[in-house]
């Protein structure tokens, strides 16, 4: 049935995950393999049930999230419209992983944790990608949000994702309007690793580019 062809594809995107931690791999998947658009294709699964397609959309992320590496990935993926499936989705999986009790165990952390690391890998090096992402209704806040997950390296690479993201001027009044100036703060002075300590406090000298940013930064700080 449905629910068993389902494991079968997340068993085996499981697989593909670990074989992409390799730069050659990562290669022979985006040039020769081309599975970028099939991993695409599964982050809108015929799965009604969020938490059953969870497990799908986590490990076709971390896939994708270990290709981007690669020179050209993406852009690819920005003319795929990956950055508007992905944004779409995050607010409610974010919810899902906020409110998660086991988190180690919680396939929206592992969700939201992979797609941290693949936008914030897509932006370093891809200006268009950040384009992309700000166009979207509500994308901008969606990436916010996500400082909100504690479990895992979310935290690090989101701030990370909008240090980058800020270099387009463009989204530095957004980010402040969606609540990015006190999060990061919260992260910069409370944070338990010094990486995410550090990239928040990049995001928010970046963000204090925006005069309106700023002053949210002087009455908090």
């Amino acid at each position: 049935n449905g629910w068993q062809l389902a494991e079968v594809v997340q068993n085996a995107l499981g697989v593909l995950a670990n074989s992409a931690l390799d730069a050659p791999v990562q290669e022979l998947l985006v040039q020769d393999l081309k599975v970028l658009p099939v991993m695409v294709a599964l982050l809108t699964p015929p799965i009604d049930d969020s938490s059953r397609a969870a497990p799908l959309i986590a490990r076709a992320l971390i896939v994708l999230s270990r290709c981007a590496k690669q020179p050209g990935a993406p852009e690819l993926l920005a003319g795929l419209g990956a950055f508007e499936k992905v944004l779409g989705f995050l607010p409610a999986y974010t919810k899902a992983a906020v409110a998660a009790e086991e988190p180690a165990e919680s396939e929206a952390c592992r969700l939201v944790d992979a797609a941290g690391r693949l936008l914030a890998m897509c932006v370093m090096n891809c200006t268009e990608a950040t384009e992309r992402m700000a166009a979207v209704k509500g994308g901008l806040k969606a990436v916010v949000g996500l400082l909100e997950v504690g479990a895992g390296t979310t935290q690090a690479n989101v701030s990370l994702c909008i240090a980058n993201m800020g270099k387009v001027e463009s989204t530095l009044r957004g980010f402040g309007k969606a609540g990015a100036v006190p999060a990061l703060i919260n992260l910069a002075h409370r944070h338990e690793l010094e990486q995410a300590r550090q990239n928040a406090g990049i995001a928010l000298a970046r963000l204090s580019k925006d005069e309106k940013n700023l002053e949210q930064l002087k009455e908090l700080h």
